[in-house]
């Protein structure tokens, strides 16, 4: 599982979810599996033996579920971690996952601000910059409306150092997101607890049945070549 101690056999996990979430049908791969990709990818994402295969693994499941719900996960599961190094490289991954789908593709009523407005309270100082970076990103696609708030919140060092961020990341008219949910959600299978913490079976992102044996035999194809 994630926990293997041989990273070859972890990045054949994370490469063998991102073919499953590529290759499912509708309704083979589900908000449980996204969650069980987010629960390998924030511990590994920080390593650079993992990074490549576990941000991949992530993305695919953005564009399976969509990425509102799988940035939340993210930052949930990141959010309780020890190591800053984890957080800071999670909000890298959502920087760029903000900049390829779009703000409103994953903000949900306000929880970037709230999340944004707790990074920044962190004592490490990457984890800060990585905040400030991913308020750029939205800065420059929705201006600063929706983020007035972080003025009444955020000691004064840190409101000056987020208005130089913004000045840097002016609003871009011509912005458009270059990635988009491959599926419409309403298809996806219900879950009633849709939480990162909840039980999942790491098995559950391996495909299952006849519909999916072709990505079974291109992910067996391609580790005996």
């Amino acid at each position: 599982g994630w926990e293997d101690k041989n990273f070859q056999v972890v990045n054949k996990l994370f490469e063998i979810s991102t073919r499953v979430a590529e290759g499912s049908k509708t309704r083979d791969f589900g908000f449980q599996h996204a969650s069980c990709i987010v629960q390998g990818a924030v511990e590994k994402i920080h390593e650079i033996k993992h990074r490549s295969q576990a941000t991949s693994a992530l993305n695919a499941a953005c564009e399976r579920v969509g990425p509102k719900y799988v940035v939340s996960c993210v930052h949930q599961k990141a959010a309780t971690h020890k190591n800053p190094k984890v957080m800071s490289e999670c909000l890298l991954w959502m920087t760029k996952t903000i900049e390829q789908f779009g703000y409103s593709q994953i903000d949900n009523g306000g929880s970037i601000v709230t999340w944004m407005n707790e990074d920044l309270g962190s004592s490490n100082p990457s984890v800060k910059a990585q905040a400030l970076a991913l308020l750029g990103e939205c800065h420059a696609q929705v201006g600063p409306n929706p983020f007035k708030s972080l003025n009444n919140t955020l000691k004064p060092a840190l409101v000056t150092s987020l208005q130089e961020m913004f000045a840097k990341r002016p609003v871009d008219p011509s912005y458009e997101p270059v990635k988009t949910v491959s599926i419409d959600l309403k298809d996806l299978p219900r879950m009633e607890d849709t939480s990162v913490a909840a039980s999942v079976d790491q098995e559950e992102v391996l495909p299952h049945g006849e519909e999916n044996i072709d990505v079974v035999e291109d992910v067996i194809a391609d580790r005996v070549d």
